[in-house]
């Protein structure tokens, strides 16, 4: 439409240059106002054609009706301009062109025959002079036989030369129109895969420019970073990364994974990445950016860390037996032979005393050879349907009624419907040796020691604090290790057998900071009950 009308603006300009250069005192009739006329109809209906056209529902129909108008409009426009003698003859080879563009090839065919109808109709009636008597008609000249039909033949075969070339030119664009088409359908598929693979990726991805400012997080970045863009975008990687020693240049040359400690403030949690970087490259092949790529590596460490403890309990349990038999058996016998020595009359008090040492200190290492080998060959957990708070209760008696922790005030806060599926005994173990750890951390002044215990939507939680110190951050890697201890006297396997037993419940274990307050969070899975 908007050819259309820049086509009917320039006849109307046309129009006027051709009646100002008509020149006064020929043997002919000016036009009057009649040429206006038609120019202004042409015009008129251009606008009109634009405001229906949204409208239309078959175009095509709606584009002959138009070109079928437009046709009588240049025939009438001719005859009064001149017929054969007309400066807009030419105007005919534009409808056929615009039939092509429009109705394809038939169609320029269909206007180059009804041009060549409309032409002849304009010759003849100029040699039969029936327009001498119309007064909007410019006389032209009296036309012989044999020029009307050499223009005949010279225009209709102008005609159908256009309509040929038109028609094949727009069935050659129609071609590469599909082609083009379909390269940009392919284009738009392969970019919208790249994006669906960028998008869904289980990997942090990261763009930035040559700089090392940020462009781009994918989602799984994004989340892993804890949803900081776009706040991060145009910012260095060092700031999102700050314990990032090396450069992005020297990262790029480093064949192995860079591991970067990060701390998500979103959920305050200190995680590992993996890092990876590569040059991102335009598509001249000129360096544009760096692509890093990277992972949290935090679940694939403590994967690392369970088998390396697995592997640690494996031989710890191949030697157990050995020990039980080389040193609880002697063990047992030096007990009794200082209890049978310590029943006699005629000891000193100081050798009683020496005795009471021994045989505190033999039953101590008993103590110890029962933890190790509960740790190192533990029991299968037989699970049942527990309500807990009568399994807390009874550890926390006995651990009240234990002389040592008499200066430790306990504070119970247990759901009374709380119930899990777990093995009795092992639970109580564990809530006895938590009670015991938060019990020697306040020595000697002692504390107070809060167990509360509720339901959660999938599982029972458990938590255990005390108003000790806590265990800090530089130790709480290497707690859970087999032998290690903060304690000057500690064993190392109280919190161990803790987190065995809590695996194989298919638990978790977390730290619990608060003000005051500092110690363990247990999580106990739910599970349908099974008689």
């Amino acid at each position: 439409m908007g050819a259309r009308l820049l086509f009917s603006t320039l006849l109307m300009g046309s129009t006027v240059i051709y009646q100002l250069s008509s020149v006064a005192g020929e043997d002919s009739r000016p036009t009057g106002n009649f040429v206006f006329w038609l120019v202004g109809a042409i015009y008129f209906l251009t606008i009109l054609y634009g405001g229906l056209f949204s409208r239309v529902e078959k175009v095509e129909v709606f584009a002959l009706v138009q070109l079928c108008l437009d046709l009588v409009l240049l025939t009438l426009l001719m005859l009064a301009t001149g017929c054969q003698d007309s400066v807009f003859l030419f105007c005919y080879l534009l409808l056929i062109i615009a039939a092509a563009v429009v109705l394809r090839s038939g169609g320029a065919f269909f206007f180059a025959l009804y041009s060549l109808f409309g032409l002849a109709f304009l010759l003849m009636g100029n040699y039969f002079e029936l327009y001498k008597k119309l007064a909007f008609v410019r006389s032209p000249e009296t036309i012989e036989g044999s020029e009307v039909a050499y223009t005949l033949l010279v225009y209709g075969s102008s005609f159908f030369i256009v309509a040929l070339l038109s028609g094949r030119l727009d069935e050659q664009l129609q071609a590469t129109e599909k082609i083009v088409k379909k390269q940009q359908i392919d284009i738009d598929n392969l970019e919208a895969i790249q994006r669906d693979i960028v998008m869904s990726l289980n990997s942090g991805l990261m763009t930035t420019n040559i700089e090392g400012e940020i462009l781009f997080l994918n989602p799984y970045a994004n989340d892993l970073c804890g949803g900081l863009w776009p706040a991060v975008k145009g910012k260095d990687i060092h700031d999102l990364l700050p314990r990032l020693s090396l450069s992005l240049v020297e990262l790029v040359g480093s064949s192995a994974r860079v591991e970067v400690p990060f701390f998500r403030e979103s959920d305050q949690a200190e995680i590992l990445l993996g890092l990876s970087v590569s040059m991102l490259r335009d598509h001249l092949g000129e360096k544009s950016g760096y692509l890093v790529l990277f992972q949290d590596l935090t679940p694939i460490k403590k994967i690392e860390e369970i088998a390396r403890r697995n592997e640690k309990m494996a031989s710890l349990g191949e030697i157990a037996a050995r020990m039980a038999h080389e040193i609880r058996n002697p063990l047992s016998s030096l007990s009794g032979s200082i209890q049978l020595l310590g029943d006699g009359s005629d000891i000193s008090r100081s050798d009683r005393k020496l005795m009471e040492i021994m045989r505190r200190e033999t039953a101590r290492l008993d103590s110890l050879l029962g933890d190790f080998l509960r740790f190192a060959k533990p029991k299968p957990a037989q699970k049942s349907r527990y309500k807990l708070k009568s399994l807390v209760l009874e550890s926390s008696l006995l651990f009240q009624q234990d002389e040592r922790f008499r200066n430790c005030t306990i504070c119970e806060d247990i759901e009374e419907h709380c119930e899990v599926s777990v093995d009795g005994g092992l639970f109580q173990q564990v809530v006895w040796n938590l009670l015991v750890n938060a019990g020697q951390a306040m020595q000697p002044d002692g504390g107070r020691i809060w167990i509360e215990v509720e339901q959660c939507y999938n599982g029972v939680s458990l938590l255990l604090l005390d108003e000790g110190p806590g265990i800090p951050e530089s130790e709480r890697s290497h707690i859970f290790e087999p032998f290690y201890s903060t304690k000057e006297r500690g064993t190392g396997l109280g919190l161990s057998i803790v987190q065995r037993i809590v695996s194989e419940h298919d638990g978790d274990i977390e730290f619990y900071d608060e003000s005051e307050r500092r110690g363990l969070r247990l999580f106990f899975p739910a599970e349908p009950f099974v008689e």
